[in-house]
């Protein structure tokens, strides 16, 4: 899942909202050459900006979008701009956002994180183990005419994801700026790649299924060369060593 942040992306040149509305549709091209699946718009539907945003990058460009909500409202608008994938934000602190998406047919993404950290009270969750928590978000979800193949779950942390596998469903976590890793506020400090990196090898090694990465072109060739290490698959002729750089030849005195 590639990040495309919301705010404005100044044009080449400058120009106004139309010319910053086609770079942000270039960036978004640019994330899914680098090899995204998914673009993830985050918060901010409500305005005008955005939402043209997604209707090009899932109309024109023909993404998989998901969209950060709150609110019944903001997920109906979600849906009716193309977005695939609705991220509830409050923790399903309004059960109404999955109603929409029973209906709609759209998928969505529970989990506490973003909750806890726009200021969303925390109550709710308090004492709560992640399974515990996550499976009380299901039972919501479902009890609101959700079907379980529309239900995707993103742990607030990486510990222990084996365990939320009893879950049955797919589990999304965010490396881009792992938690408990030093990740500066701004995610551009020294060594910001190897922990994002780490944080997606360990995610691998425990079962996630879908990742939110910045650095999607990065995490792509991880990835790849991960699996082609592993024999998971052929090497393509661009990860394959030049003949004078292998090791198997034999030498002769």
């Amino acid at each position: 899942m590639g990040v495309l942040d919301p705010a404005p992306v100044e044009a080449p040149g400058g120009g106004g909202p139309r010319a910053r509305l086609d770079a942000q549709v270039e960036r978004a091209a640019e994330l899914l050459r680098e090899g995204a699946d998914i673009l993830d718009l985050g918060e901010g539907l409500a305005t005008e900006g955005l939402v043209a945003l997604l209707e090009r990058t899932a109309g024109e460009l023909g993404a998989v979008v998901c969209v950060d909500v709150r609110e019944p409202s903001e997920a109906r608008a979600a849906v009716a701009a193309g977005a695939r994938i609705v991220n509830d934000a409050s923790g399903l602190l309004e059960p109404g956002v999955a109603e929409v998406c029973a209906q709609s047919g759209a998928a969505l993404v529970l989990g506490p994180a973003l909750a806890r950290a726009r200021g969303i009270p925390r109550e709710p969750d308090r004492g709560r183990a992640p399974l515990a928590l996550l499976r009380g978000h299901l039972a919501t979800a479902l009890a609101s005419g959700m079907r379980p193949e529309q239900l995707i779950l993103a742990p607030a942390e990486t510990i222990a994801l084996e365990r939320l596998h009893e879950l049955g469903r797919p589990l999304l976590i965010a490396v881009s700026r792992p938690q408990g890793t030093g990740e500066p506020a701004g995610g551009a400090g020294p060594g910001r790649l190897a922990r994002m990196l780490a944080a997606l090898a360990d995610g691998v090694e425990g079962g996630a299924h879908i990742f939110r990465v910045h650095d999607v072109a990065a995490a792509a060739d991880f990835l790849t060369v991960r699996a082609a290490l592993a024999g998971e698959l052929e090497p393509s002729r661009d990860l394959a060593l030049d003949a004078e750089n292998r090791y198997d030849r034999l030498v002769s005195d």
